[in-house]
């Protein structure tokens, strides 16, 4: 699928940045919004579940609700035909 580029003048909206905090022991996963200083590999504290290390295993973005909610519906129409 071609990806759109914005126009000169339109404003693209910032990512939301979140982290995945995995425990070592029993593999359960936390999402949390990003902080400064989260990387991957680094330990983050002690698992609430079975008190096993936690460690940051993902930092991703994603695009706003309501952005992700419009570019799904552009996706589903049908392409206007000219008549």
């Amino acid at each position: 699928m071609a990806m759109m580029f914005p126009s000169f003048g339109e404003k693209k909206q910032k990512m939301q940045v979140y982290t995945i905090e995995e425990c070592q022991n029993c593999h359960d996963k936390v999402k949390r919004p990003f902080q400064q200083g989260d990387y991957v590999y680094k330990e983050a504290g002690e698992c609430q579940k079975c008190h096993g290390k936690k460690m940051i295993t993902m930092v991703f973005g994603e695009e706003p609700q309501g952005k992700q909610q419009q570019a799904k519906s552009e996706q589903k129409a049908p392409p206007q035909s000219k008549q």
